[in-house]
């Protein structure tokens, strides 16, 4: 909650019907810490910085590389972050992230439709915005004396183990959108060098950050902070220079030799899904290219030509006819080739190369290690069908291969084995895949890949962006080879010096500096990522430990200040007890209000139990000793416990009840627990047991799932903070239940807890829960159905969308006052 500005001096007068001591009144000083004023954007305008900073992140990438967009990107979220919610940080990181890969993205809509597309999308903007839950939670949790100098650098670290969470999770993870990916034309790329995909999105974030930072000092007028601040964002830009200019030069320079290499991009008949649906064609394509390649280079002057993934769907270690026409290029140009094909299993297929020998045939080969999740495998099949018949294009399953990305190629000319690092497309953006071929042995890197199913759109190009990072990470020389383009040719310092278009049938001869020494980058592996993680989770662990502290201590103070005071005034109470069949429990029930609560008055409303619990009731309630007031309300039907409540609150408000009790008739509401309830000053006090101190006595385990499942999933959908929103032992205020809207009340079962609870959080009413044993019955019949779930669910997602509906709606009229536009100072919630 936000800490207001004024604490009240003295409580409100009490409205509870039993005597309880009131304490003292705690002094201010004591009683909250000072608020924190720090810069906070209105919402509408951290949602349009979050919009503008998606955007200059998504333009950051190829085509466009505006590579300094990414660093701008983040500057902006670091700014709309500041001083915010954790739910509203949490929806601005899901913008964010949904406005840089929904265009970045594009090219997966081509192929399997937008559903799909708009699925993996939104995944990846939850990582984003899990990124800004947990940002609010250490701008809460940090000291704030420290947290203007350590802010950039904590949020480069939580940013690179993001990304590496979702490098590796789910289904092995998406690295697509790396930030590290967008620098491949700027200064920061020599960096890849050091240490990789984790030290270039690092600086990339830290540049933003110290960016944000100078401009809030400028802002403030504090020259001094503000020229520091941007001086040490320009840092990781001459850090790149300085590296380019002095590093790399000497890596770039053969080591073992060079290898003379031609790569044939064959081009197919179509586009999309339908590229392959004339596999000959394609085979005959790259056959024609390779003998092309002899309009540039003499038979034998080359060590190896390079299909790219695809080259070949026919498998040449099963047809012979397949095998005869690669087997007769191979020939024509005099030298092995390297040949992307498909090898089927009983059980699926693989996406193989192979080592082509000619006259000779298959040598060594290399299948892909990570396919791609709901495009070359189905996961979860049947569960996703339902969203989108594309599933049903994948007929047979890819199996992943064991063996780490190399084969070896003889080659003559240098008298020895060449080992060829090898990554079939997507396993380029997969740290481990490139960083395990070169351990491997690999001496240059080849990316095969087939684009054909992406159309006209900027996929190609992303992923020759990766292949340059790669070259720079591990001081290989690479080519990228693909069926329709964009096929190139980079040297060890990421140059592209030679490319094709898209969709035309090319060929590319180079020469490739072989390289066996290993970059820092190589050396470390995934050591980057996983200390940024390991760095994070620690940060988060003690700064919580620490802030639980500082408020236990806190509250122990303010405990200690406070001494005893007089009773409180006894007021009316009315406990209201639905029943159905509740003979057996009925009179225990109101033999324990008896003895705990003798000055409260009880409300029976049956809903005409066959068993005669009316009945019993009122023998009992002719025992009543002079002072309380046990009272019978018959139905005649079961209407369901809703309806009893609100028959109950009408009855109360009529006769003039201070406050009303909501109780269970089975022995699960213990009456003991009840004066707490009363003795706490709020509008709705509920018993919870799911705040600490709450507890439930022998409850079976998947009812304790349901119910704690049942209650996350409202205080997310909903937005409210109270942990135990379905409980039913509560007790309501007469002023709460007079502004409450009761006749448009509807919900029967147990939503019906939930409901009021939204109802009571909407009004702005005052609520708290007290800890409470809830005890299951020992007799009779549990009320609890499908239909009451179904009910609950379908409810919390209709008010859900009706209550963000208005949000929305009302976001760009809501305007703060006295405040300027843009920056305000507000209080820093806890």
């Amino acid at each position: 909650m936000a800490y207001p500005a004024q604490v009240p001096t003295s409580p409100p007068p009490p409205r509870w019907a039993l005597p309880v001591s009131r304490a003292s009144p705690v002094p201010q000083a004591l009683s909250v810490p000072q608020a924190l004023s720090v810069p906070q954007w209105s919402r509408p305008w951290s949602l349009v910085l979050v919009l503008g900073g998606g955007a200059a992140a998504a333009l950051s990438f190829p085509n466009t590389n505006l590579w300094p967009g990414a660093a701008l990107g983040v500057a902006m979220v670091y700014l709309a972050w500041r001083g915010g919610s954790a739910r509203w940080n949490t929806l601005l990181g899901f913008v964010w992230g949904l406005v840089l890969h929904l265009p970045l993205l594009w090219w997966v809509s081509i192929p399997v439709g937008p559903v799909p597309w708009v699925a993996l999308c939104t995944l990846m903007a939850a990582f984003q915005a899990a990124t800004g839950a947990v940002w609010t939670w250490w701008q809460r949790w940090c000291p704030r004396r420290a947290a203007r100098w350590v802010n950039p650098l904590a949020l480069a670290t939580l940013w690179v183990a993001a990304e590496h969470l979702r490098s590796t999770w789910p289904f092995g993870g998406f690295p697509w959108g790396r930030l590290a990916f967008s620098q491949t034309s700027s200064p920061l790329l020599p960096l890849a060098w050091v240490a990789g995909a984790p030290l270039v999105t690092g600086l990339v974030v830290l540049t933003g950050a110290l960016a944000a930072e100078a401009g809030l000092a400028l802002r403030h007028r504090a020259r001094l902070a503000a020229a520091v601040a941007a001086a040490a964002a320009v840092l990781p830009v001459a850090a790149g220079l300085v590296v380019g200019a002095v590093a790399l030069p000497s890596p770039t320079a053969a080591e073992t030799g060079s290898l003379r290499v031609g790569a044939v991009q064959g081009n197919v008949p179509g586009q999309g899904l339908d590229a392959f649906g004339e596999r000959w064609q394609v085979l005959t394509n790259h056959v024609d290219g390779t003998v092309a390649l002899l309009d540039q280079v003499e038979p034998g002057e080359l060590d190896l030509v390079l299909w790219p993934e695809n080259g070949t769907d026919v498998d040449p270690q099963a047809d012979p006819a397949a095998a005869r026409l690669i087997d007769d290029a191979a020939l024509a140009v005099g030298a092995p080739m390297l040949v992307g094909t498909m090898r089927y299993a009983e059980d699926g297929r693989y996406n193989t190369t192979v080592v082509w020998q000619p006259g000779v045939g298959v040598v060594d080969d290399y299948s892909k290690q990570h396919p791609a999740p709901f495009a070359e495998y189905i996961p979860l099949r049947s569960f996703v069908r339902p969203f989108s018949s594309a599933v049903d294009l994948v007929h047979s399953d890819m199996l992943p291969g064991t063996e780490p990305g190399v084969v070896h190629v003889a080659t003559p000319r240098l008298g020895r084995d060449v080992g060829v690092g090898v990554v079939i497309c997507f396993e380029v953006a997969y740290d481990d895949l490139v960083a395990g071929a070169v351990d491997a042995g690999g001496e240059v890197l080849v990316v095969q890949t087939n684009n054909a199913n992406f159309g006209w759109t900027s996929e190609s190009t992303q992923q020759l962006a990766m292949t340059r990072f790669r070259a720079v990470e591990h001081g290989r020389a690479a080519v990228q080879v693909s069926t329709v383009g964009v096929s190139g040719v980079i040297t060890p310092d990421g140059t592209v010096v030679a490319s094709t278009d898209l969709f035309t049938a090319d060929q590319l001869v180079a020469t490739l500096p072989l390289r066996t020494s290993t970059t820092p980058a190589t050396r470390l592996g995934p050591w980057p990522a996983r200390a940024a993680s390991a760095v994070t989770l620690v940060a988060l662990v003690v700064l919580a430990a620490s802030a639980v502290g500082r408020r236990a201590k806190a509250r122990r103070r303010r405990s200690d200040d406070v001494g005893a005071g007089e009773p409180v005034t006894p007021g009316r109470v009315l406990v209201v007890i639905p029943t159905y069949e509740e003979s057996q429990t009925i009179a225990t029930a109101l033999a324990g209000l008896a003895e705990h609560v003798p000055g409260a008055d009880v409300l029976v409303v049956d809903d005409g139990s066959p068993d005669g619990t009316a009945d019993l009731v009122e023998q009992i309630a002719a025992d009543e000793p002079a002072g309380r007031q046990v009272t019978v309300m018959r139905r005649t039907g079961k209407m369901g416990l809703g309806t009893a409540y609100l028959a109950g609150f009408a009855w109360a408000l009529e006769r003039g009840y201070d406050t009303v009790v909501e109780m269970d008739a089975d022995g699960s509401h213990r009456a003991e627990d009840l004066p707490s309830l009363l003795a706490t000053d709020a509008d709705l006090v509920i018993g919870s047991r799911w705040t600490r101190g709450g507890q439930v006595v022998n409850w079976p385990k998947h009812r304790e799932v349901l119910s704690r499942g049942a209650n996350l999933y409202t205080r997310v959908m909903l937005g409210m903070g109270v942990k135990d929103s379905t409980a039913g032992f509560r007790a309501y205020s007469a002023d709460l239940l007079r502004r409450l809207p009761l006749d448009e009340v509807v919900s029967a079962g147990y939503c019906f807890q939930i409901d009021m609870t939204w109802r009571a959080h909407q009004a702005g009413a005052r609520i708290a829960e007290v800890p409470v044993v809830f005890v299951e019955r020992t007799a009779g019949a549990s009320k609890m159905s499908q239909g009451i779930i179904t009910e609950a669910l379908f409810s919390v997602a209709r008010w859900t969308v009706a209550h963000r509906t208005r949000q929305i709606a009302g976001l760009f009229r809501h305007r703060r006052s006295q405040a300027p536009a843009g920056l305000v100072e507000e209080p820093v919630d806890s």
